[in-house]
């Protein structure tokens, strides 16, 4: 699915992605929704955490006002997220419900468990992730 997401007066982005419809400056939050160890890499600083992959972000602080739009956020969500990382929230979509932005902040539980083990790991282990590393 191709992400077209231009500016411009009228113009129309795919998965209601939109351009604003004026000359002022608007803010449009957008979610990642597939947060997880395999898209966070390390910069060449060694130290800066980039984020990838942005092929399932969406628009946040969606309001579900009918059961077909649901339906199809939660297809999407299906089709483009992670599921061991996707949020609850994604899963079963209520008509009524606002998908935002915690989506993204509920996996970051699952990023620092992933940080923690693999310092711990590192730190208690280094021989065994050494060959782990060069097999």
């Amino acid at each position: 699915m191709s992400r077209d997401v231009r500016s411009g007066h009228g113009e129309r982005s795919t998965n209601g992605l939109s351009a604003p419809q004026d000359n002022d400056a608007v803010i449009v939050p957008f979610a990642h929704r597939d947060i997880k160890p395999a898209n966070v890499l390390i910069a060449d600083d060694g130290q800066t955490p980039v984020l990838m992959d942005f092929g399932s972000m969406a628009r946040a602080r969606v309001k579900i006002q009918t059961r077909q739009q649901a339906l199809h956020e939660q297809d999407l969500a299906a089709e483009q997220c992670s599921m061991p990382y996707r949020a609850p929230e994604l899963f079963d979509v209520k008509t009524g419900a606002t998908l935002d932005e915690k989506a993204d902040i509920w996996v970051s539980r699952f990023l620092l468990q992933f940080g923690v083990v693999n310092v711990m790991m590192t730190l208690f282990y280094p021989k065994r992730i050494m060959s782990w590393l060069t097999k």
